[in-house]
Parts: C-alpha cells; sequence; structure tokens
C-alpha cells in the first residue's frame, strides 16, 4: 500500500487543482507546507510545540528526508518560537520541494505553462488515490472533537486562506466554528489551545508577506 500523505505534502496538493492548475499563490502554499513539517514532527514525538519555543527531543530521524533536515535544522539551532520557526523554514522553498517528492512518487507530473511572459508550473495528477485518502482522513463528523493532526489542518487552512481546497465539504459557517473550537475554550487543554492559536499567527504571518519579503530569504 502506497504511503499517505503527510501534512505538508496534503496541504500542498490541495493547493493544486486535480489537473494540475494552481489555485492559490506561492506563499499560501509555501506558509502551509512549512507548518505542516513543523506538525508532523510534533506528532512524531520529535519536536515539541510550546509558548516557549520549539526544541528537539529526540533526535531519531522521522524516516523522510525533508522532515529529517528540519529536525537536524532545530537539533543545531537556539531555540525560537513556533512563528520564527515557520518564517525561517520558508527559505527552503517548502511548498516546492513538498511538490518535487510527490513527483518522485509518482502522484503527480510536471508542467511548465505560460503566456507571455509569466510562466508558471502546473502539477496534474497521475494518482487521485492519496489525494482522496488525506482528505478523508480529514472529514469532521458532527458533534465529534477533531484529533490532533485534523485540528493543525484546520488552522492552517483558515489562516492560509486555502479552507476550500482542504475542506470542500462543509459550510463555511461549520468551518468557522470548527477553528474557533480547536483555538477557543471547548478543546482539549489550554496549551493545545495556545498552540493552535500560536499556529494560526504563524502561518498568517507567513502566507501574508507575499513579494515583501526580503529576496535573501529565496533561493534563486
Amino acid at each position: 500500500m502506497p504511503q499517505p500523505l503527510n501534512l505538508a505534502e496534503g496541504l500542498a496538493l490541495s493547493t493544486f487543482a486535480p489537473e494540475g492548475k494552481p489555485r492559490f499563490g506561492r506563499w499560501e502554499r509555501d506558509a502551509a507546507a512549512a507548518a505542516g513539517w513543523l506538525v508532523e514532527l510534533e506528532l512524531a514525538g520529535r519536536i515539541e510545540l510550546n509558548p516557549l519555543g520549539v526544541s528537539a527531543v529526540d533526535p531519531t530521524p522521522a524516516g523522510e528526508v525533508q522532515l529529517d533536515a528540519v529536525l537536524q535544522e532545530i537539533q543545531q539551532a537556539e531555540m525560537q518560537d513556533l512563528r520564527g520557526w515557520a518564517l525561517q523554514l520558508l527559505a527552503h522553498d517548502p511548498g516546492e520541494l513538498t511538490m518535487g517528492k510527490l513527483v518522485e512518487r509518482g502522484i503527480v507530473s510536471t508542467e511548465r505553462r505560460g503566456f507571455l511572459w509569466i510562466n508558471r508550473t502546473w502539477y496534474p495528477e497521475l494518482d487521485p488515490e492519496p489525494r482522496r485518502e488525506f482528505l478523508r482522513g480529514l472529514q469532521l463528523a458532527d458533534g465529534a472533537e477533531p484529533d490532533r493532526r485534523t485540528a493543525a489542518a484546520l488552522v492552517i487552512s483558515d489562516a492560509g486562506g486555502i479552507d476550500r481546497a482542504v475542506f470542500p465539504d462543509i459550510s463555511r459557517a461549520a468551518f468557522a466554528a470548527r477553528v474557533d473550537q480547536v483555538t477557543g475554550q471547548q478543546w482539549r487543554t489550554p496549551a493545545d489551545r495556545q498552540l493552535m492559536r500560536d499556529l494560526h499567527l504563524a502561518v498568517r504571518t507567513s502566507a501574508n508577506l507575499g513579494t515583501d519579503w526580503p529576496h535573501a530569504v529565496r533561493r534563486g
């Protein structure tokens, strides 16, 4: 059975339509993928995310090249908060790296399409099942408490403005209520809720940088 998409992969893939057309800009995709890396490492028990900062707690490789590179970077760096790491990881072009991995896995192909002087990369889907499985895993049953991965996907999608692509089957009102649930007073512990609020701020800051971000941060 093919390896399921991790959070970064599923969110990045969702920013493209099945035929490969970009639904969102590069900044939304990068912000979602970078946050997805951090959440996956936290879920794997490799790092700890808390209001004091991001810290490595287990140096054991997670078994994925991109996640292991981020883990090593966190291990070697001074502690900084979640927003700081979300911004720092933008320098790695997380959206492009993540989509490149999906090309290697045969889930999507890549095409360069342009009109006049504007060129964009499309990622036509070769295997639709990984996307379907990812979205099925995030389905929100009425009244059910979201698990940690789904809560993170809610917050990242809302902050990055990609919610219609990741949660297409629930109304905007229901989606907003779920975001309020995991950042408000009803979900899990105060520390969990604070983490979701911090994650929301980190992704919103990253996604809103746009072309104002210094060119030195970008490769190429």
